[in-house]
């Protein structure tokens, strides 16, 4: 009873509760600040900058008064509005640490922040909260002007939300601010104001395109036909041709081999045997193994090169194998285009 009959003789006395909150505080009297602030948050008149300096003192009162858990969640929320708050120097070391803590926390939880999206084909105003590290939001007060005309103002709230779609009713241009609201009406943050607001201007329905003398039919339009590849950009060609190139060089390989060893011969018994055979033998399997080397180079080319067309070729023209079950045993058939 003594606390309310305080409250009320407060309120009554002092026109601005929280610049007299401010000149108790710097008093030391607490117990009357305290009271102060309590009216000065209750009445749901405050902008950020007056809520941070509300949260500023509370913190400071609890810190006198060696509460440090409500102290350091005091100043918590001070930072979430205002970032750049500091304590006087000087202030005691029993408000300074509460304080500090709260600063140390200030880089894992960003200020309260938020932003908006609108669209104008159907005019509509996304409200999103950036961030709320205290979860002081409670709801979203939208004040808007429709082609000029009066003020009116509806509020939604957030329910933790993290955004909230709203449509925007008929008009033409729409001249809109936003308000995120505390549990009692404080403004936490603001997008727009009345001489700049968010200007949304609706786009005009498109007429519909009237259709002259095309007859609707349900029969479906067939797809234009899918263009096959050239010849020499299908895979099974390349990959035939390296299967010849590659014989044709296993056949120069085996070729050399016989001419070495018909070379290794003549070295054995070269008594019997003239130079220019033997020189003759040598240019044999020089020539033959080059053309080996050669091939399976180009064998090779030939391989990469249909490995390649082949994995680009499309599902309709990949070859399929189907197994046909016969009479005494199966038969594998091999379509597609070739």
């Amino acid at each position: 009873m003594i606390a309310l009959s305080l409250l009320v003789s407060t309120s009554l006395a002092f026109a601005d509760p929280l610049s007299d909150a401010k000149s108790q505080v710097a008093a030391s009297n607490y117990v009357e600040a305290q009271a102060l602030l309590d009216v000065a948050y209750a009445s749901g008149e405050n902008g950020p900058e007056q809520l941070a300096e509300v949260w500023r003192l509370r913190g400071i009162i609890a810190g006198a008064l060696e509460d440090t858990a409500s102290a350091t969640d005091a100043f918590r929320r001070c930072l979430a509005l205002a970032p750049g708050v500091e304590l006087p120097p000087g202030t005691s070391p029993k408000i300074a640490r509460p304080f500090q803590a709260a600063q140390a926390l200030a880089p894992t939880t960003p200020p309260l922040a938020i932003s908006k999206i609108t669209t104008d084909a159907p005019p509509t105003l996304v409200v999103i909260v950036d961030a709320d590290p205290m979860q002081m939001i409670d709801r979203i007060r939208v004040r808007m002007k429709i082609d000029a005309g009066k003020e009116s103002s509806f509020e939604r709230p957030l329910s933790g939300q993290a955004r909230l779609s709203i449509a925007l009713p008929a008009g033409g241009r729409f001249d809109i601010q936003v308000s995120a609201l505390d549990a009692k009406g404080n403004r936490l943050a603001d997008l727009g104001t009345a001489d700049v607001p968010i200007v949304v201007v609706a786009k005009p329905p498109s007429a519909p395109v009237a259709r002259v003398g095309v007859r609707r039919t349900d029969a479906a339009i067939p797809a234009p036909p899918r263009r096959s590849r050239p010849l020499y950009a299908r895979w099974w060609l390349w990959g035939g041709a390296s299967v010849v190139v590659a014989a044709t060089a296993g056949y120069f390989g085996l070729a050399g081999l016989s001419a070495a060893d018909d070379l290794r011969v003549l070295q054995e018994n070269s008594t019997r045997h003239s130079f220019d055979e033997a020189k003759s033998v040598e240019s044999r399997v020089r020539r033959d193994f080059l053309a080996a080397n050669i091939g399976f180079g180009v064998a090779g080319a030939f391989a990469v090169t249909a490995t390649i067309l082949a994995l680009t070729t499309t599902t309709a023209e990949r070859p399929r194998v189907t197994t046909v079950p016969l009479d005494r045993g199966a038969a594998l058939v091999l379509g597609g285009r070739f």
